[in-house]
């Protein structure tokens, strides 16, 4: 995940950003694409919690981002995140 922190250079583009003190992360929702074929399988969306993302797939037949489950929001580490999305078939049907 991709995560902003404020520098000099940035304080001297955006005045709105301090130096002086550590700036929050803040967290970026993660798009991953299939290698071969450039189409988009799965989103990573954090939810604030630690590392917890939001697991998301790309659904040509419903809204372009559906939840993984049928029971509403996937939510797990970004570790377990990678892991479930390489395992399941949901997200190879992509390519």
């Amino acid at each position: 995940m991709a995560y902003h922190r404020c520098s000099r250079a940035c304080a001297t583009r955006f005045p709105g950003c301090a130096t002086s003190s550590p700036t929050a992360p803040t967290p970026v929702t993660s798009t991953l694409y299939h290698a071969g074929s450039g189409v988009p399988v799965a989103r990573l969306r954090p939810t604030g919690q630690d590392d917890r993302v939001e697991v998301l797939y790309w659904s040509l037949w419903k809204e372009p981002w559906v939840n993984v489950g049928p029971f509403g929001r996937t939510v797990m580490t970004i570790d377990r995140a990678l892991q479930f999305i390489a395992s399941e078939d949901i997200f190879c049907a992509a390519g």
